[in-house]
């Protein structure tokens, strides 16, 4: 995808910077994205909307695995700097748990469902929109953990019969139905199968499980020195 370029000026202020230097850049990049976006109007408001969430979607898991995985922070600054992006000790999916990340997942996911009401099949179909509307829509609703039981009930029964139409795609679906990717190596298939933008979560998941073997154990062993 396009905007996937824009992530390297992440990448490169990862190393060396504090926590909160970190937040502060990607938070300018946000505000200068939305200003962009802000431009457009007609069906391409709705492409340019759906491609600004999806690149600060991205861009805030960059900067967490590269916050975590290259800088040089120490392990309680780069566990506070976890914490402010994720909740790991969430007890509810209530909003006041929110970290960063989460509450940019829920405040597109609520921009996503007013945009979806909005269109006349309900999502931004393939033959009105393009492949890449269709994948940003897809990675919005993918994160919203808080939504399940919407997207079970309403949204995955509106994608099945897209697909039948080829209006949607099939990887898509196909995650959210197993939103846990419990037969990684079937998804890991079909995302290859779909090509682009679809192939390019191969590696994005294999990033995400870096991430986990250094913030697991962090949180572990972290919890483990407090009296």
């Amino acid at each position: 995808m396009k905007f996937l370029s824009l992530f390297c000026c992440f990448t490169l202020g990862c190393y060396g910077i504090s926590s909160q230097g970190l937040i502060d850049n990607i938070e300018r990049k946000i505000e200068a994205w939305n200003q962009e976006a802000a431009k457009a109007g007609g069906r391409d408001q709705i492409c340019k909307k759906l491609e600004l969430m999806a690149r600060i979607d991205q861009a805030l898991r960059t900067c967490l695995i590269e916050g975590v995985v290259e800088t040089k922070m120490d392990d309680q600054e780069k566990w506070s700097f976890i914490c402010s992006m994720i909740n790991f000790r969430r007890t509810s999916f209530s909003k006041e748990e929110d970290g960063i990340i989460e509450k940019y997942d829920r405040k597109h996911y609520e921009e996503l469902k007013q945009i979806l009401s909005r269109l006349e099949e309900g999502w931004p179909v393939l033959s009105k929109f393009g492949k890449e509307a269709d994948f940003h829509a897809w990675l919005i609703c993918q994160h919203a953990s808080f939504d399940r039981d919407w997207q079970s009930s309403v949204l995955i029964p509106r994608l099945e019969k897209l697909l039948e139409k080829k209006e949607s795609n099939l990887a898509g679906l196909a995650w959210l139905k197993d939103p846990s990717l419990s037969n990684f190596a079937q998804m890991e298939t079909l995302l290859a199968q779909q090509g682009e933008p679809w192939s390019g979560m191969i590696p994005k998941i294999e990033q995400m499980r870096q991430f986990f073997e250094i913030a697991l154990p962090l949180q572990e062993r972290l919890e483990k020195e407090v009296p």
